[in-house]
């Protein structure tokens, strides 16, 4: 069952969440009418149907049980199962508090204000309590909340004539009337403005939204339409993030759910971009986001006839950017609890980690990335999300698809097959996952080293091949430019005759972000410019990195330099949550700055440097409020404030690859000094009371932690070192003697240190980009660049025998007992099957993981269903397919211990999802 090619890409289409060597159950999302499940590549078919209950899931469900072999839980499926598939598709809500108000969707053919109508019913019963009917016209008499487009005829002349100049993505929030009977209109120039003035509703509200999900305050308040008038439009015109692979703490680890719970969350943060860069093969590695080859080895849907190696990062895969290969169950600290296998990566590779061994593998990876990009790219689109990919120019093209070319005696050096590769690449992409721009990136070492006539001129000539063959296939996206640097370097306008009217030109920030907006921008007048700001930087991705202002000012200058569109570079998503939100909110305001006071732009290079730095007290604020309370509102805010930017600490930077702990500090008492602001968050943890509120100070509380302990492992590392040499130069036997007991007990403060470190991280572990954290802390940091015994052999050559046994690592979990689902979905399509995944960290016995599941707005008792446990501390289910918006709590029993609970909040705050219609835009 291990052999990776006997699965299909069509069964991998359905979203499941597969595993090395496994083939897990797939949750589907289909169409209204129709649900297919595929179990271990041998079921597939209309179990649905037409079915009034659905009870034609149950048989499948229970044979994929029996084929696995899991008798234990098959009995409890049989009833669990057959109740929660009739619970969710057939029971209605009973509101718990009826509101004088209903919420009316003007369109009901529109996905949007479908969506829209959901989500305000969805987010206000959770702040209020109140349950709003959704409806397709006004009630008379009561209090309405209207959802229509500035041309819909359910709008007064009135506000039609003042909201006919609405734009694309422009909103207007007006209330009228008196409290009593207040009518609310959410009026869009489109229906993406809908949405997005529908989210922005529920910020007045008092909610919040993140890349890795939503905030919710504790408590409840009253129900009242507020008077408003609001209204929004953007400064930019497109406006989102560039998840960037390469490492485990990025998209490398992010599966179909993955991917569509943060596409989710863009539009509630008004953002409309998503972009991928792909490596080439030797450069380090070839990357299955784009595949490479020419038209005739492309075959039906996403399934290609030839391809070659492809891989994105695992615990498999050894020495790229510094990563040892290394079994997840020699992870220590308990961190080994996070995977239920030795080998981990992401689902496209399931089986064939850490790179497919033959043609038949190879073809499933692309195969099934391209299954995963087209479900998450087909709903970006109907969220009104752009959608980019991409490879580096001149084409990089590889070995064995070089070899095929010349046993078909083809030359890859001549342009003309280059030009035909570009047309398979092309090709191939449409019709296999939808895309609105390709870019293709200038090389990395142009922004380090230059670039000589030859190579700019060799790009020049790759870039025109790549115009020439989209042409030739119709043109089905658009083509831009982006890289390390704006054209080539010193000539923002370098391509700028070569590319085709429209073709956005674009760049990340120079030196990893730390400098600002490169001015040269403002040359760049006929066509649009991507800016694109780094969110975090890769040197320093094991650490929390808090950019807020510097997001906030490169935002500015952005805007200053005509730019029409800011984009952000990152790999983690709840790390850099803050980062994420300043950089999407100060693309449509930044009222907090007055541009008439700020000093001239410079003429040429980056606009600013690595001090840059905007006003961010009042983010912060708000954001420490909702997040934590208001009594901790100012104070932890004022705190954040105080060291965002580079009076952040940074304890690690490139080392041997990403994220290297330094090891080049002073003594720990003289660096601690640096780290004083943790014990000052800590004091403040009394302010924060409620479940909600407390869960996530204690995130921050723990990262900030888990970062002044890896500093202190650097200066001990160090410190450590030090003594080492001291003693390889000392003859003195008494004084060799006292140098290597020093030394012996470093490394094992070093060894405690550790256990420590990762204690703490693993008490913030939340989703695959803190997982990869811990990946790179164990692979990376311990294994490759040995941080902790890089001197063991010494100090064993100098002692005369072997270091005690102290220094050695403990393996099992030593921190609070926690139970988290790495990956929140909070909307799926109709009929779809929500796969979930669970993990429960604790040094006692889980026995067993139950989810909790009734409609959303229901007084029904909840309907309790066991998770499959997968190994370690990992457990999975997917749910049946649901027609109704529903919530779910999680709950993890144990027999000597707490029981734990998931969402903090749960079970009277619990974790929820809406329920609509197809991406197509049906109901």
């Amino acid at each position: 069952m291990n052999d990776a090619a006997t699965v299909t890409s069509k069964n991998y289409a359905a979203p499941s969440l597969l595993r090395c060597g496994q083939r897990l159950p797939a949750a589907a999302g289909l169409s209204d009418d129709r649900a297919q499940i595929v179990t271990e590549g041998l079921l597939e078919g209309d179990l649905l149907g037409h079915t009034t209950h659905g009870f034609a899931l149950l048989p499948a469900y229970l044979q994929a049980l029996q084929k696995k072999k899991r008798w234990r839980i098959a009995w409890l499926a049989s009833f669990f199962c057959l109740n929660a598939i009739v619970f969710l598709q057939n029971a209605q809500a009973t509101p718990t508090v009826t509101a004088p108000a209903v919420i009316v969707q003007s369109d009901s053919q529109s996905f949007q204000q479908n969506l829209a109508a959901h989500e305000l019913r969805r987010y206000l019963f959770l702040r209020t309590g109140a349950w709003l009917e959704i409806t397709n016209h006004p009630v008379k008499g009561q209090s309405n909340i209207l959802l229509a487009r500035r041309d819909s005829p359910e709008l007064p002349q009135a506000l039609r004539h003042a909201t006919s100049t609405l734009g694309p993505e422009e909103y207007l929030i007006k209330s009228t009337g008196r409290s009593g009977a207040r009518q609310l209109f959410i009026i869009g120039g489109d229906d993406t403005g809908v949405l997005y003035g529908a989210y922005r509703l529920l910020e007045h509200f008092g909610i919040r939204f993140y890349l890795s999900g939503d905030v919710i305050p504790d408590g409840q308040i009253a129900f009242a339409i507020p008077a408003l008038d609001d209204h929004g439009q953007p400064l930019f015109k497109l406006r989102g993030i560039q998840p960037f692979h390469d490492f485990p703490e990025g998209p490398d680890w992010w599966n179909p759910d993955d991917y569509l719970a943060y596409i989710g969350q863009l539009p509630k943060m008004r953002m409309n971009f998503i972009g991928l860069h792909t490596y080439p093969e030797n450069g380090p590695h070839a990357e299955p986001t784009v595949w490479i080859g020419p038209p005739d080895e492309i075959g039906q849907g996403s399934e290609v006839r030839a391809s070659y190696p492809s891989f994105y990062a695992s615990t498999a895969r050894n020495g790229y950017w510094g990563y040892a290969a290394m079994p997840t169950g020699d992870f220590v600290a308990g961190a080994a609890n996070l995977f239920a296998t030795d080998e981990f990566g992401p689902a496209v590779q399931a089986g064939c980690l850490p790179v497919g061994t033959n043609m038949a593998q190879d073809n499933l990876v692309f195969a099934r990335t391209a299954d995963m990009l087209r479900r998450a790219f087909t709903e970006a689109h109907a969220l009104g999300i752009k959608t980019v990919v991409g490879t580096e120019t001149p084409l990089t093209i590889p070995a064995a698809l070089k070899k095929r070319l010349e046993a078909q005696g083809k030359n890859p050096t001549n342009p003309a097959v280059v030009r035909e590769l570009y047309r398979g690449i092309f090709q191939r992409i449409a019709q296999s996952y939808p895309i609105d721009y390709y870019w293709l990136w200038t090389p990395e070492d142009w922004t380090w080293h230059g670039a000589k006539p030859a190579a700019i001129a060799a790009t020049k000539a790759d870039l025109q091949l790549a115009v020439d063959a989209l042409k030739e296939i119709g043109s089905p996206f658009q083509l831009a430019t982006c890289g390390w640097v704006i054209g080539p370097p010193g000539n923002a306008l370098g391509f700028d005759r070569l590319l085709p009217a429209g073709a956005p030109i674009s760049c990340i920030n120079r030196q990893t972000g730390h400098s600002g907006i490169d001015a040269a921008f403002a040359e760049i007048t006929d066509r649009p410019k991507w800016m694109i700001p780094w969110i975090e930087n890769d040197p320093d991705l094991t650490m929390p990195q808090l950019w807020v202002g510097r997001m906030r000012q490169d935002a500015v200058d952005a805007r200053r330099l005509g730019g029409e569109d800011l984009i952000g570079i990152l790999w983690r998503t709840k790390v850099t949550a803050m980062n994420v939100a300043a950089l999407a909110d100060a693309a449509w305001n930044q009222s907090w700055i007055n541009l008439r006071s700020l000093p001239p732009l410079a003429t040429n290079g980056p606009v600013s440097q690595d001090n840059r730095k905007a006003p961010c007290v009042d983010f912060y604020v708000d954001w420490a409020t909702s997040s934590f309370g208001p009594a901790a509102g100012r104070p932890v805010g004022e705190l954040f404030a105080r060291v965002d930017g580079t009076d952040f600490p940074a304890p690690a930077n490139w080392v041997d690859g990403p994220g290297g702990i330094l090891t080049n500090k002073p003594a720990w008492s003289q660096e601690q000094a640096h780290y004083t602001f943790v014990a000052e968050l800590a004091k403040l943890r009394g302010l924060v009371t409620s479940p909600g509120d407390r869960d996530r100070f204690d995130y921050w509380l723990n990262t900030f932690r888990y970062l002044r302990t890896a500093a202190e492992i650097g200066s001990t590392a160090g410190e450590l070192a030090r003594q080492v040499a001291a003693l390889n130069q000392t003859t003195n036997a008494s004084a060799r003697a006292e140098l290597a007991s020093a030394a012996v007990a470093l490394r094992v403060q070093l060894s405690r240190l550790w256990e420590m470190m990762l204690t703490e991280q693993l008490a913030a572990a939340d989703t695959p980009g803190e997982l990869g954290t811990i990946a790179n802390l164990e692979q990376h940091n311990r294994v490759f660049s040995h941080l902790l015994d890089h001197a063991d052999a010494a100090l064993t050559n100098a002692l005369g025998h072997a270091l005690p046994d102290t220094v050695q690592l403990l393996r099992d979990y030593a921190g609070p007992a926690r139970l988290f689902v790495p990956t929140e979905r909070t909307q799926i399509a109709r009929n779809e099957m929500l796969h979930i995944e669970a993990i429960a960290l604790s040094a006692q016995p889980v026995n067993s993981v139950m989810i909790h599941v009734r409609p959303l707005g229901s007084q029904q008792d909840f309907i309790a269903m066991p998770l499959q446990h997968l190994g370690r501390g990992v457990y999975e289910i997917t749910l049946p397919a649901a027609r109704e918006d529903f919530e779910y709590w999680i709950e993890g029993r144990m027999e000597n211990g707490p029981t734990l609970q998931w969402p903090a909040t749960a079970p009277d705050l619990n974790q929820t999802v809406v329920v609509v219609g197809g991406y197509s835009g049906n109901n």
